[in-house]
């Protein structure tokens, strides 16, 4: 089953064997929206569909992978070209992809929120713009686009990053840790070739060379390479109250990636010049960041945090 086409489309166009009162019978979503003044005819519609979003989302909870799914994520290029990787497992409550994307009838049952997957394989995947948007993201980000220029009025946040950074790298007690949290930075995110422009900056020169786009970082998607179980989605429900924080909340439920999934993120090193920092303190510092940070929706309450 192709996962993305089933979400996006076999969701609302698929019949589904429906139980209701001992007798089985197959239904499929009922798209028609009466005008507002019809409320009983709106209602009764509604009431058909409940059952078959409620069997679509059965299908989706019990969605178990195979071995050749696992080797159906892993793109055929990563083996060649990818030099390093990472592997992170999600924990409670599990991991959001794609919210942004409209998955919504105004019906009840069916998951409100949509979510993310590749457009090939049709599996769960995080995003390479994701990871590299996360990792940028503790990077104190200076008002400043040479890397060989002082630095000057470093806000509190920006100085807290500093640290962080530097503390993982072991570059606490550095003289210059801030300067070379700069280059690095834009090593990383914008492939400044440090040491073709530090020549040009000791010759008077300000003009900044750039690596080419085969010396440069690349982070691609992240893929499913392991799960407690071979199951990958659970249900979730969020119960926003409104306005009127006295009436009760309406349950929306949503889908999810369930803990204990592993995600393999693999990426290209790129040259960072005179920084001379080893492979493996790359790897420790990408994966500080995202097990601290977390990714995708939701991470300020608790989703998307990875051990």
């Amino acid at each position: 089953m192709h996962l993305k086409d089933f979400f996006y489309k076999e969701y609302f166009t698929r019949e589904f064997q429906i139980t209701e009162n001992g007798r089985r019978s197959n239904r499929r979503f009922d798209p028609r929206k009466p005008l507002i003044e019809n409320r009983d005819q709106f209602t009764e519609i509604k009431k058909q569909n409940k059952p078959v979003f409620a069997a679509a989302n059965e299908i989706l909870r019990n969605v178990t992978l195979q071995p050749n799914d696992y080797n159906l994520l892993k793109h055929p290029q990563f083996a060649n070209i990818a030099s390093e990787c990472i592997n992170v497992t999600t924990t409670y409550p599990g991991l959001i992809l794609g919210t942004g994307y409209v998955h919504e009838t105004n019906n009840e049952a069916e998951f409100k929120l949509g979510f993310y997957f590749d457009h090939t394989t049709g599996l769960p995947c995080i995003p390479g713009s994701s990871i590299k948007g996360v990792l940028r993201s503790v990077f104190p980000d200076f008002n400043q686009k040479h890397p060989f220029k002082t630095i000057v009025n470093i806000n509190e946040r920006q100085q807290s990053k500093v640290n962080f950074l530097t503390e993982i790298l072991g570059w606490e007690n550095e003289a210059d840790k801030v300067s070379k949290i700069h280059q690095l930075e834009l090593a990383i995110f914008k492939g400044v070739a440090l040491n073709e422009t530090k020549l040009l900056f000791d010759t008077g020169k300000e003009d900044i060379e750039f690596s080419s786009i085969y010396k440069r970082f690349c982070f691609y998607n992240g893929y499913i390479s392991g799960a407690r179980g071979n199951k990958i989605f659970e249900t979730d429900t969020i119960t926003p109250h409104g306005t009127d924080p006295l009436k009760s909340p309406t349950p929306l439920n949503f889908l999810k990636i369930r803990p204990n999934v592993t995600f393999t993120l693999p990426m290209i090193f790129g040259d960072l010049g005179f920084l001379n920092l080893e492979r493996g303190s790359i790897l420790n510092l990408f994966n500080n960041i995202i097990t601290t940070t977390g990714i995708g929706a939701k991470t300020n309450v608790g989703y998307g945090q990875f051990k």
